[in-house]
Protein backbone atom coordinates (compact mmCIF):
# COMPACT_ATOMS: atom_id res chain seq x y z
CA UNK A 1 0.00 0.00 0.00
CA UNK A 2 1.14 3.43 -0.76
CA UNK A 3 1.50 6.66 1.42
CA UNK A 4 -1.39 8.04 -0.70
CA UNK A 5 -3.34 4.73 -0.28
CA UNK A 6 -2.71 4.88 3.49
CA UNK A 7 -3.61 8.36 4.03
CA UNK A 8 -7.22 8.11 1.70
CA UNK A 9 -8.02 4.73 3.98
CA UNK A 10 -7.18 6.71 7.29
CA UNK A 11 -8.51 9.54 6.57
CA UNK A 12 -12.15 8.17 5.21
CA UNK A 13 -11.77 5.98 8.62
CA UNK A 14 -11.33 8.53 11.11
CA UNK A 15 -14.04 11.28 9.01
CA UNK A 16 -16.64 9.37 9.03
CA UNK A 17 -17.47 9.16 13.13
CA UNK A 18 -17.25 13.38 13.59
CA UNK A 19 -19.31 13.61 10.56
CA UNK A 20 -21.82 11.70 11.84
CA UNK A 21 -21.64 13.44 14.96
CA UNK A 22 -22.37 17.01 13.28
CA UNK A 23 -25.10 15.61 10.85
CA UNK A 24 -26.67 14.28 14.23
CA UNK A 25 -26.93 17.54 15.98
CA UNK A 26 -28.23 19.94 13.24
CA UNK A 27 -30.37 17.66 12.59
CA UNK A 28 -31.84 17.88 15.99
CA UNK A 29 -31.46 21.58 16.34
CA UNK A 30 -33.20 21.16 12.43
CA UNK A 31 -36.36 19.56 13.62
CA UNK A 32 -36.35 21.56 17.15
CA UNK A 33 -36.26 18.52 19.03
CA UNK A 34 -34.37 20.10 21.74
CA UNK A 35 -36.22 22.04 24.12
CA UNK A 36 -34.28 24.28 26.00
CA UNK A 37 -31.30 26.96 25.40
CA UNK A 38 -29.06 24.68 27.18
CA UNK A 39 -29.72 21.81 24.96
CA UNK A 40 -29.15 23.96 21.59
CA UNK A 41 -25.66 25.46 22.75
CA UNK A 42 -24.74 21.95 23.64
CA UNK A 43 -25.53 20.96 20.68
CA UNK A 44 -23.98 23.49 18.92
CA UNK A 45 -20.82 23.30 20.82
CA UNK A 46 -20.85 19.58 20.23
CA UNK A 47 -20.98 20.19 16.24
CA UNK A 48 -18.34 22.92 15.99
CA UNK A 49 -15.88 20.12 17.99
CA UNK A 50 -17.03 17.75 15.60
CA UNK A 51 -15.94 20.24 12.56
CA UNK A 52 -12.83 21.05 14.01
CA UNK A 53 -11.89 17.53 14.26
CA UNK A 54 -12.70 17.05 10.49
CA UNK A 55 -10.86 19.97 9.92
CA UNK A 56 -7.38 18.89 11.49
CA UNK A 57 -7.90 15.41 9.86
CA UNK A 58 -7.82 17.72 6.27
CA UNK A 59 -4.86 19.56 8.04
CA UNK A 60 -2.60 16.29 8.56
CA UNK A 61 -3.54 15.05 5.43
CA UNK A 62 -2.32 18.04 3.49
CA UNK A 63 1.10 17.28 5.38
CA UNK A 64 1.73 14.71 2.85
CA UNK A 65 0.98 16.56 -0.23
CA UNK A 66 4.09 17.18 -2.31
CA UNK A 67 5.23 20.83 -1.95
CA UNK A 68 6.57 21.45 -5.03
CA UNK A 69 10.37 22.49 -5.74
CA UNK A 70 11.58 22.05 -2.09
CA UNK A 71 13.49 25.15 -0.38
CA UNK A 72 16.76 25.34 0.47
CA UNK A 73 18.19 24.83 3.80
CA UNK A 74 18.59 27.54 5.79
CA UNK A 75 20.65 27.57 9.35
CA UNK A 76 18.53 28.01 12.14
CA UNK A 77 18.95 28.58 15.67
CA UNK A 78 18.58 25.18 17.31
CA UNK A 79 16.83 27.11 20.77
CA UNK A 80 14.54 28.39 18.23
CA UNK A 81 13.34 24.92 17.07
CA UNK A 82 13.57 23.47 20.41
CA UNK A 83 11.31 26.41 22.12
CA UNK A 84 8.83 25.30 19.69
CA UNK A 85 9.50 21.45 20.74
CA UNK A 86 8.48 22.52 24.19
CA UNK A 87 5.80 24.32 23.45
CA UNK A 88 4.14 21.84 21.88
CA UNK A 89 4.51 19.02 24.47
CA UNK A 90 4.17 21.41 27.10
CA UNK A 91 1.07 19.82 28.54
CA UNK A 92 2.60 16.65 28.62
CA UNK A 93 4.39 17.85 31.68
CA UNK A 94 8.06 16.61 30.14
CA UNK A 95 11.16 16.81 32.73
CA UNK A 96 13.43 18.33 30.03
CA UNK A 97 17.17 18.20 30.01
CA UNK A 98 19.21 20.59 28.34
CA UNK A 99 22.01 19.85 30.02
CA UNK A 100 23.84 18.19 26.89
CA UNK A 101 22.40 21.06 24.14
CA UNK A 102 25.07 23.37 22.28
CA UNK A 103 23.35 26.54 22.36
CA UNK A 104 24.80 28.25 19.36
CA UNK A 105 24.05 24.84 17.35
CA UNK A 106 21.88 25.52 14.19
CA UNK A 107 19.83 23.17 12.55
CA UNK A 108 19.73 22.62 9.04
CA UNK A 109 15.82 23.41 8.09
CA UNK A 110 13.85 24.11 5.32
CA UNK A 111 10.27 23.09 6.15
CA UNK A 112 9.42 25.94 8.83
CA UNK A 113 10.22 26.53 12.27
CA UNK A 114 6.60 26.07 13.36
CA UNK A 115 6.49 22.94 11.07
CA UNK A 116 9.38 21.11 12.03
CA UNK A 117 8.81 21.74 16.10
CA UNK A 118 5.12 20.85 15.99
CA UNK A 119 6.06 17.88 14.37
CA UNK A 120 8.67 16.52 16.34
CA UNK A 121 6.51 17.93 19.25
CA UNK A 122 3.68 15.46 18.05
CA UNK A 123 5.84 12.69 17.27
CA UNK A 124 7.58 12.50 21.15
CA UNK A 125 4.10 13.30 22.96
CA UNK A 126 3.05 9.72 21.80
CA UNK A 127 5.11 8.49 24.25
CA UNK A 128 3.18 10.50 27.56
CA UNK A 129 0.36 8.57 29.44
CA UNK A 130 -2.10 11.33 30.67
CA UNK A 131 -2.78 8.77 33.89
CA UNK A 132 0.69 8.29 34.85
CA UNK A 133 2.10 9.59 37.95
CA UNK A 134 5.52 9.89 36.80
CA UNK A 135 5.99 12.44 34.28
CA UNK A 136 8.30 11.57 31.03
CA UNK A 137 11.69 12.45 30.69
CA UNK A 138 13.09 14.54 27.23
CA UNK A 139 16.14 14.76 26.84
CA UNK A 140 17.53 17.37 24.35
CA UNK A 141 21.48 17.32 22.98
CA UNK A 142 23.86 17.92 20.29
CA UNK A 143 26.59 15.55 18.98
CA UNK A 144 29.04 17.34 16.28
CA UNK A 145 26.76 16.15 13.73
CA UNK A 146 22.66 16.32 14.70
CA UNK A 147 20.31 18.07 17.55
CA UNK A 148 19.31 14.83 18.91
CA UNK A 149 15.90 14.98 21.33
CA UNK A 150 14.64 11.72 23.17
CA UNK A 151 11.68 11.20 24.77
CA UNK A 152 10.98 8.22 27.28
CA UNK A 153 8.57 7.19 30.11
CA UNK A 154 10.18 7.82 33.09
CA UNK A 155 9.70 4.60 34.79
CA UNK A 156 10.50 2.06 32.15
CA UNK A 157 13.96 0.81 32.30
CA UNK A 158 16.61 1.63 29.75
CA UNK A 159 15.64 -0.50 26.67
CA UNK A 160 18.13 -3.36 25.65
CA UNK A 161 16.41 -3.52 22.00
CA UNK A 162 18.70 -1.91 19.57
CA UNK A 163 17.17 1.31 17.78
CA UNK A 164 15.45 0.62 14.61
CA UNK A 165 13.94 3.12 12.68
CA UNK A 166 10.16 4.09 14.00
CA UNK A 167 7.00 3.00 12.04
CA UNK A 168 4.85 6.23 11.84
CA UNK A 169 2.02 4.10 10.51
CA UNK A 170 1.97 2.17 13.73
CA UNK A 171 -0.39 4.89 15.53
CA UNK A 172 -3.94 5.49 14.96
CA UNK A 173 -4.30 8.75 12.98
CA UNK A 174 -2.78 10.69 10.27
CA UNK A 175 -1.08 13.10 12.21
CA UNK A 176 2.33 11.46 13.36
CA UNK A 177 2.84 9.51 10.39
CA UNK A 178 2.98 13.10 8.69
CA UNK A 179 4.96 14.35 11.65
CA UNK A 180 7.33 11.76 10.25
CA UNK A 181 7.05 12.70 6.82
CA UNK A 182 7.99 16.67 7.59
CA UNK A 183 11.00 14.95 9.69
CA UNK A 184 11.93 13.25 6.83
CA UNK A 185 11.82 15.98 4.76
CA UNK A 186 13.78 17.90 6.79
CA UNK A 187 16.68 15.54 6.54
CA UNK A 188 15.35 13.84 9.98
CA UNK A 189 15.55 10.73 11.02
CA UNK A 190 13.00 9.18 14.17
CA UNK A 191 14.26 6.06 15.89
CA UNK A 192 12.48 3.46 18.32
CA UNK A 193 14.13 1.84 21.22
CA UNK A 194 11.56 -0.02 23.18
CA UNK A 195 8.83 2.64 24.06
CA UNK A 196 12.01 5.61 23.62
CA UNK A 197 11.70 7.57 20.56
CA UNK A 198 14.24 9.65 19.28
CA UNK A 199 14.42 12.66 16.82
CA UNK A 200 17.61 13.49 14.85
CA UNK A 201 18.25 16.45 12.91
CA UNK A 202 21.24 17.63 11.12
CA UNK A 203 23.80 20.39 11.77
CA UNK A 204 25.08 23.31 9.98
CA UNK A 205 28.06 22.22 11.67
CA UNK A 206 27.99 18.57 9.93
CA UNK A 207 27.57 20.22 5.89
CA UNK A 208 29.89 23.03 6.66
Amino acid sequence: MTDAERVLKVLIHDIRTPVGVAQGYLRLIREERLGTAEERDRAFAKTLDALSRISRLCDDASGFLPAGQMPPFAAVSVLALVSAVEARVRDCGFVIDRSRLESQARVRMRVGTDRLGDAVGTLLATVCEPRSATPPTLRIATTAAELELTAARTADPPSAAPAEEFDGWSVLGLAVPAACYAIADNGGRVRQAGRTLSVALPLEAAHA
